[in-house]
């Protein structure tokens, strides 16, 4: 296993290498065919500061913050948070991990006026943006909320904690699934106070992530298993977020195997190298380094991921798959 951890970091460096090459003076990505969307930049900054280029990771921050940061609200334009409509309908994504990145630099003149807006979605957890008033949260955005607020909560382990609301809604979600043999419901609306099982049909990847069916969105329950092992790991107790970190995994081990070659699985990759340090268990190992593998094997000589992909999506999910890489190798070095 040693040797597979080494090629993790081996193609993230390679990663980290090419994206610092295209990083301009001025902390704009020269390429031409990086529009000036802020879908090319905001994983970035992450990836450069865990790769250990933190001058690079600074640079690319204040090009974001100059262009795209609208007193805290992160937009690619006045009129539109993005081309992309995937950042556009999880609203505050692209947000939180440009905070957590500014956190982790010490940038703090970035950090809070990110963290304002964020705090506008936390008490109901909000999928999308605020002004749709839909009331509708999923458990993969209500995850990411509660690792935000893990960076800046003092009372974390508290009934009053965002991170504790977090784990509250995923396990009401959970709780409420009506036959897991088939599919888990990713959506909860707070004016019904249940699960979304009804939906538009071309929305339906964002609601529902079907066992048997190939190439799901599997990032949307791996993220949440990340959350409950880390809250885990903080000494969290109100509730069992081991137990339910590892019924989400079990959930996933059942899927189709398009889970081990779909590159949306990262963070199932993710989330499973994490459980696995905490318990040991070698089926999550098993598919920690599955799902990492096949990840390697979608590496361009370039160091770019996803080779066939349009220019926004090899960029982002480059950065990403960067940083999610070195935090796999991290995880599974202390799993025999």
């Amino acid at each position: 296993m040693a040797s597979q951890l080494t090629r993790y970091i081996e193609a993230s460096d390679r990663t980290s290498k090419y994206l610092s090459q295209c990083v301009g003076t001025d902390g704009q990505l020269t390429p031409s065919e990086c529009q000036k969307d802020v879908a090319f930049y905001y994983k970035l900054p992450t990836l450069l500061l865990v790769s250990g280029q933190y001058t690079l990771a600074n640079r690319v921050l204040d090009y974001i913050h100059s262009n795209f940061d609208n007193s805290g609200d992160i937009r690619s334009n006045p009129d539109q948070k993005s081309t992309n409509m995937a950042v556009n309908e999880f609203y505050k994504y692209m947000d939180g991990w440009l905070y957590m990145a500014a956190v982790r630099l010490g940038r703090f003149e970035v950090a809070w006026p990110i963290k304002q807006q964020l705090e506008k979605y936390y008490p109901k957890l909000n999928t999308n943006e605020l002004k749709s008033d839909n009331g509708i949260s999923d458990i993969f955005m209500a995850s990411f909320y509660g690792v935000t607020w893990m960076f800046n909560q003092s009372d974390l382990l508290t009934s009053t904690s965002d991170s504790n609301r977090a784990v509250e809604l995923m396990q009401v979600i959970f709780d409420q699934q009506p036959n897991l043999n088939e599919e888990f419901f990713l959506r909860f609306s707070h004016k019904e106070n249940k699960i979304i099982t009804e939906f538009p049909s071309e929305m339906t990847p964002f609601y529902v992530l079907k066992r048997s069916e190939p190439n799901q969105l599997y990032f949307m329950l791996g993220f949440p298993i990340y959350f409950l092992a880390k809250m885990h790991e903080a000494g969290y107790t109100k509730h069992n977020v081991l137990d339910l970190a590892k019924s989400l995994l079990d959930f996933c081990l059942s899927c189709h195997d398009s889970i081990y070659t779909f590159h949306f699985a990262h963070k199932v990759a993710l989330g499973a190298s994490l459980v696995a340090k905490i318990t040991k268990e070698e089926k999550y190992k098993t598919l920690a380094l599955r799902v990492a593998d096949n990840l390697v094997s979608l590496q361009a000589d370039s160091g770019l991921f996803l080779p066939d992909a349009d220019a926004m999506d090899r960029y982002d999910q480059s950065a990403e798959i960067g940083v999610w890489l070195r935090e796999i190798a991290s995880n599974l070095d202390s799993v025999v």
